[in-house]
Formats: C-alpha cells, sequence, structure tokens
C-alpha cells in the first residue's frame, strides 16, 4: 500500500479566510480493503485491492471536492467518481469491468 497527500491553503494573518485558495490531493494505491476497515474497527470478508484519489480545488468557503475510488478482486473492478460542493453533490454511474488475463 502506498499513499500520497499534499495541500496548500492561502492565509489570511495566519489563518485560513472564505475567500482564500484552497488546493489539496491525496491518493492511497493497492491497499487492501480488510486492512482499511480495521483502521476505523469494523470487518469485511474477503480480500479486495481499493485504489483511491481525490482532489480539493476552489476556495476555503466554496471547495470543490472531486474523488475517485475502485475496488478489485479478479477479475472483476468497480469504479465510481464522486463530485461534491457544499449546496450539491453527483456521482457517476457505477462501472464494472471484467479484468482479462
Amino acid at each position: 500500500m502506498s499513499g500520497r497527500l499534499s495541500a496548500m491553503v492561502a492565509l489570511r494573518d495566519w489563518k485560513p479566510y472564505d475567500a482564500g485558495a484552497l488546493t489539496a490531493t491525496a491518493s492511497v494505491r493497492g491497499a487492501d480493503v480488510q486492512d482499511v476497515l480495521a483502521l476505523a474497527g469494523n470487518q469485511a470478508a474477503g480480500h479486495r485491492n481499493i485504489s483511491a484519489s481525490a482532489q480539493v480545488t476552489g476556495t476555503v468557503g466554496t471547495p470543490l471536492i472531486k474523488a475517485d475510488v475502485s475496488a478489485a478482486k479478479a477479475p472483476f473492478t468497480v469504479s465510481r467518481s464522486i463530485a461534491l460542493r457544499p449546496t450539491w453533490i453527483t456521482a457517476a454511474v457505477l462501472s464494472p469491468s471484467q479484468t482479462r488475463n
């Protein structure tokens, strides 16, 4: 499993403010669903690899959050994309695919 996080936020008098620019990215690759849920105190049956990435852009007061998540257990992969603003949310259609070896 590997992960990466970076973020930048505009400050005024060393504090974030609503109109201040905001950017952040985070990603996790090759995580096992059992390990991820164990961190949250839950359990799952079976092993599945999870990969996820998220981007935050906009301002502190009006951020736009986009995320992509995929879970794979041979021979299938399921992916989901989500976009979120404080006032709305959209989710792309679930797109399962079969991996061919």
